[in-house]
C-alpha cells in the first residue's frame, strides 16, 4: 500500500502550492519533480533541452508541454495518457478550453509562472466533465530555453481510480 499523504487520506483539494517531495501520491509525479532538480543545475531554471530524455522518463505520457504566449499558454506536446482525459489539445490556447477546466488550469500555471517554481495542486474530483477519475494530481515545472527566464512550462497528470494512481 503506498504511504499516502494527508491530503490524499482525507480526500481533500491541496493547492496550488510550491511542491514538496513528501506531498506526492504518484511516484510519476515524484520522477517529474526530481528530474527537474537534477537537471536543474546552478541556473535559475533548467532548460528546455533536458526536459526529454533518452529513453523518455516513465512520466512522459502523462506529460503536457506548453509555451508561454502573452498572456496566455498554448500546447505544445500532449502525451498519449493526458490525450486520454482532456482529448488532444495540442496547439490549443488554454483560454480556448472549456470551463471550469480553464479555471482550474489556469490558477496553477499563473502560480507556476508566478513563483518559477515547481507548483503542485490534488483534486479529489476531476474538472473534466464526463470523466470517471475519482482524483488529478498535478505538477506544474517551469523551464527556460536559456536557463534565466521562464519560457515553457510542463503539466504532469496523473489521474486516480479509487485509490490507485494511473
Amino acid at each position: 500500500m503506498l504511504n499516502q499523504p494527508l491530503h490524499a487520506i482525507k480526500k481533500s483539494s491541496l493547492g496550488p502550492v510550491i511542491a514538496q517531495s513528501s506531498q506526492f501520491i504518484s511516484p510519476l509525479i515524484d520522477e517529474a519533480f526530481n528530474h527537474w532538480h537534477d537537471h536543474r543545475g546552478a541556473d535559475h531554471l533548467p532548460r528546455l533541452a533536458h526536459l526529454v530524455s533518452e529513453p523518455p522518463p516513465d512520466f512522459w505520457p502523462h506529460t503536457i508541454v506548453l509555451d508561454i504566449v502573452d498572456d496566455d499558454y498554448l500546447a505544445r506536446y500532449v502525451g498519449l495518457k493526458s490525450a486520454q482525459t482532456y482529448g488532444d489539445v495540442s496547439d490549443s490556447y488554454l483560454s480556448e478550453l472549456p470551463s471550469p477546466l480553464k479555471e482550474r488550469v489556469a490558477d496553477l500555471l499563473d502560480t507556476c509562472a508566478g513563483k518559477q517554481a515547481p507548483i503542485y495542486a490534488f483534486w479529489p474530483r476531476s474538472a473534466v466533465r464526463g470523466q470517471p477519475f475519482i482524483g488529478v494530481e498535478v505538477l506544474c515545472l517551469p523551464w527556460s530555453k536559456s536557463g534565466d527566464s521562464l519560457d515553457h512550462m510542463t503539466l504532469v497528470n496523473v489521474n486516480a481510480y479509487g485509490s490507485a494512481m494511473i
